[in-house]
C-alpha cells in the first residue's frame, strides 16, 4: 500500500517538524496489577473535549 506509507512518512515527518524533542521509547511494566488498572482506566477515559462532565457521579 504506497498510499498508506506516503501518509505514514508525511504524519511522521510533521510531527518531527512541530515536536523535534520526541523521542521513542520502549514500554515496561514491573507491576502487572498497576499495568491492568491503568489500562482500564485508558479504555474508560473519554477525552471528549467538546462535551460538558457529568460532575453528580
Amino acid at each position: 500500500m504506497p498510499v498508506l506509507a506516503q501518509r505514514t512518512q508525511a504524519v511522521d515527518a510533521a510531527l518531527a517538524a512541530l515536536v523535534p524533542q520526541v523521542r521513542a521509547r520502549g514500554v515496561s511494566a514491573s507491576n502487572a496489577a498497576g499495568w491492568g488498572a491503568g489500562r482500564a482506566a485508558a479504555d474508560l477515559a473519554r477525552l471528549d473535549v467538546r462535551q460538558r462532565l457529568d460532575r453528580a457521579g
